[in-house]
């Protein structure tokens, strides 16, 4: 984990470790970069099981969002035009909860557990705007799961613009949002084909296809479609 912080910081980070059931020792950063209430949780997935969690993903239909980046939705189907979680989508699959399980090991579930799932499928060179979750569908706990190319994600305080910090993410990391980082922080992931070395700087990553798995709770179930009536 490697931090940059163009301003003050605003909220002191503290390292916390725990071991896994496989005796693997895990570090939580709270706070991570002077984002209050922002959680790094480095190594959380281990190489074997984000090979097997790439399986399952590729396994299942895609969707286009953009030109570059496309996705798959469960539990519901965000709309970025209407900013609404409310178009009915698959299930949550069995196979996310291996990453459920841990979450709650972790204590970082939110009551009653995630229910909305959207995976996105970055390959070399794509990005993501500058955002914060829709208020409108989702609530406070938000977590973000990095497979494949580590890259820096960066962070941007929406009241004060001047604050900003990027935080790398590498292969199997978690990142968990709550409160004001959920709520007073953008966070994007810059359009480049290449990343500044994080303990090198005069050395760059030629980026490779990442993958986000994206878990959420949603404000409100969508509504089942009606059924066309049959003509008597």
């Amino acid at each position: 984990m490697i931090l940059h912080m163009s301003s003050i910081m605003t909220a002191e980070p503290k390292v916390f470790s725990v071991t896994d059931k496989n005796g693997r020792i895990i570090t939580l950063t709270l706070h991570v970069g002077g984002v209050a209430n922002l959680v790094l949780v480095n190594g959380a997935i281990p190489d074997d099981e984000q090979e097997t969690l790439l399986s399952h993903i590729d396994a299942g239909t895609w969707t286009p969002e953009t030109k570059k980046r496309r996705v798959q939705q469960f539990g519901a189907a965000f709309s970025y035009k209407t900013k609404r979680a409310s178009i009915p989508a698959p299930p949550l699959p069995h196979w996310l909860d291996t990453i459920l399980v841990k979450l709650e090991k972790l204590k970082l579930s939110p009551q009653g557990g995630f229910d909305q799932c959207m995976i996105n499928d970055y390959p070399p060179g794509a990005g993501i705007a500058a955002h914060c979750d829709s208020i409108h569908a989702f609530a406070d706990k938000i977590i973000s799961v990095s497979l494949g190319c580590p890259m820096w994600i960066d962070f941007e305080n929406i009241k004060n613009p001047i604050l900003k910090t990027r935080i790398w993410l590498a292969k199997g990391d978690i990142l968990y949002m709550n409160n004001a980082s959920r709520y007073d922080w953008k966070h994007s992931i810059a359009a480049r084909k290449t990343d500044e070395c994080p303990t090198n700087p005069g050395r760059v990553y030629k980026r490779t296809r990442r993958v986000s798995i994206t878990l959420r709770k949603l404000l409100s179930r969508p509504q089942p479609q009606p059924q066309p009536q049959a003509l008597p």
